[in-house]
């Protein structure tokens, strides 16, 4: 089992820098069978994988002004918080 300290180093090394390169296979690869995520506005809701991709994807379209990250980090999972316009 990896430790939150190694968790946060491979979203940190593998998932960021992927998003980066718009390499969606590599993000693809990353991401949980069950992840889901929960936004501030309904919009930025996913209730699974393929949405969350989807997201992705057409986030890539755009500029986002990224101001912040945030990582929590368990033994089993790591959290990512983004702050942006």
């Amino acid at each position: 089992m990896s430790t939150p300290e190694e968790n946060i180093k491979t979203i940190l090394t593998d998932w960021l820098d992927a998003l980066r390169r718009h390499d969606l296979a590599a993000v693809e690869r990353r991401i949980a069978p069950d992840v889901f995520w929960q936004g501030m506005r309904e919009n930025f809701v996913c209730r699974d994988r393929a949405e969350a991709l989807e997201m992705l994807r057409e986030s890539q379209r755009e500029e986002h002004g990224v101001e912040a990250l945030e990582l929590i980090a368990t033994e089993e999972k790591v959290v990512l918080g983004v702050r942006s316009t």
